[in-house]
């Protein structure tokens, strides 16, 4: 599909229509288009800068849109994160991988995190329970796992 570097680079450029991706591709264009003094000292002879090879493309693409701070940016998304109304276990998917990439190891942090973000109810009862680990992570979730199926089921039966 792609015969060449330019092609790819050009093809993708043309889907960045709205917003900050347009200003990005319309810049990047207009650098690409405009003549390189460095390429010769005759003006009649310079040639345009280029688009560049797919590689840099893709490396300043990411540079221009990526969070400058990637470890902060997913501690403030931990920080903040709740179940709200999805599922416990996509919870703690998201959970999982914002503590990676936020490179919180602790299992008290993670715990005290984890435990802020299920809705109240939930996080009350787990406490009431009395089997809450806040110093094991694995155990926590493991525990809250095993309530909320325990809660289905009483659900299910009250239904019936």
């Amino acid at each position: 599909m792609y015969t060449n570097d330019k092609k790819k680079v050009v093809t993708t450029l043309s889907y960045m229509t709205q917003g900050a991706a347009a200003t990005w591709s319309e810049d990047f264009m207009d650098h690409a288009q405009t003549l390189n003094p460095d390429s010769n000292a005759d003006v009649a002879l310079q040639t345009v800068y280029g688009y560049g090879t797919w590689n840099n493309f893709v490396l300043e693409f990411k540079k221009a849109f990526s969070p400058v701070d990637t470890q902060g940016t997913a501690m403030a998304q931990l920080v903040n994160l709740c179940q709200g109304k999805k599922e416990l276990t996509e919870y703690i998917a998201t959970f999982n991988q914002l503590a990676l990439r936020a490179k919180v190891t602790d299992d008290v942090n993670k715990c005290n995190y984890f435990i802020q973000g299920l809705p109240e109810e939930f996080a009350d009862a787990i406490v009431l329970q009395g089997q809450c680990h806040f110093t094991d992570y694995k155990k926590l979730t493991e525990n809250c796992l095993s309530f909320a199926n325990d809660r289905a089921r009483l659900e299910g039966i009250k239904r019936a």
